[in-house]
């Protein structure tokens, strides 16, 4: 069959409404994972081990860093193409 034309009103409501079910089913995964990690918690005996990572820490994990000041400054100012007197 032919595919019929898509103007840019239609695809970008299925780009909004794509957005919006994928927040639903991350909100949904946060929700799941979070109460299976306080079942856990609940139901462990002692020395038991359970999980004891939020999802939300796992999945946006912020990595450290280790620069130092002076180099966070180097880096801004090459950046920005301002040169250190």
């Amino acid at each position: 069959g032919e595919n019929p034309k898509l103007n840019i009103k239609t695809l970008l409501r299925y780009a909004v409404a794509r957005y919006n079910q994928s927040q639903r089913d991350m909100a949904y995964r946060f929700y799941v994972a979070d109460c299976l990690r306080i079942i856990t918690q609940n139901t462990a005996h002692e020395g038991d081990t359970y999980i004891d990572v939020k999802f939300s820490d796992i999945i946006n994990e912020k990595k450290e860093d280790s620069r130092t000041g002076d180099e966070i400054v180097s880096e801004f100012m090459e950046a920005l193409g301002i040169g250190v007197i």
